[in-house]
């Protein structure tokens, strides 16, 4: 299928689903179902209901506590949000379809960094996914960069349990898309579930920076240590992102 082939079948099922009673009802019941079960009302609790489209497409929908709300005191505090998703040789990829018609893409190149970096024990891909929706993309894209060479706009977005990076694609007036492609956490599990100090992930970025840079030719072994702990050592970590990280680091550090 072509971009532009993708991008219609999504917004078509989005817009069939969502005018439909589906959501009415899962939100109506998740309601009952925290009041049923006592469930404290300022937790955000996501629901997943699996679906499948009339034109055969799997769909997940998270209902959740809306992340403006306080608690959930009426089914005015509730929202739902929209996955779907399918599987080709490089693992699953999801879409997240918004209603100004920006499509979010999310790489299975992401998931698998995900899974990997914070250490999930979770082996069905599909609960990765939820595992990951769950805990994230609250947030919206906190910095972009200027175009590349092929005229893609890179970006950074700051989630709850790490960094996501990715392109902003352009493909047409009407079909834009945020591609995320990897993710980074805050801490790495590599130290035994031990949070790596922001001196060290300030030192390692400055060194992958340099050598990105072409001041330096290779990183010594304490440098490449640094990286590593502090998960930097990923071919997708661009020069705009460890100036993002480091001007934060240092921030924090006033």
């Amino acid at each position: 299928m072509t971009v532009a082939e993708i991008n219609n079948a999504v917004y078509r099922d989005f817009n069939i689903i969502r005018k439909s009673t589906t959501q009415n009802r899962l939100e109506k019941q998740y309601f009952e179902y925290r009041n049923i079960h006592k469930i404290d009302k300022s937790l955000v609790y996501p629901v997943f209901t699996t679906i499948k489209s009339h034109s055969k497409n799997n769909w997940l929908l998270m209902t959740l506590k809306d992340h403006e709300s306080e608690s959930v005191k009426s089914l005015n505090d509730i929202v739902t949000a929209y996955y779907t998703y399918y599987h080709n040789h490089k693992g699953y990829r999801v879409f997240n379809p918004c209603t100004d018609y920006t499509l979010m893409a999310y790489n299975g190149h992401m998931f698998s960094r995900y899974r990997e970096r914070m250490n999930l024990s979770i082996t069905d891909p599909i609960e990765v996914i939820k595992h990951f929706f769950s805990n994230n993309c609250s947030q919206p894209i906190v910095r972009k960069f200027d175009k590349n060479d092929i005229g893609d706009i890179p970006f950074i977005s700051v989630e709850k349990e790490g960094y996501l990076m990715g392109d902003i694609i352009q493909y047409s007036d009407k079909i834009t898309w945020h591609v995320f492609k990897t993710f980074i956490p805050h801490s790495t599990a590599r130290l035994k579930h031990t949070e790596t100090s922001d001196e060290v992930k300030l030192l390692a970025a400055k060194e992958l920076l340099n050598l990105k840079l072409g001041v330096i030719k290779e990183l010594d072994e304490v440098s490449k240590r640094f990286c590593d702990v502090s998960g930097l050592m990923d071919k997708e970590v661009t020069i705009s992102f460890l100036e993002h990280l480091i001007e934060d680091l240092e921030n924090n550090r006033e």
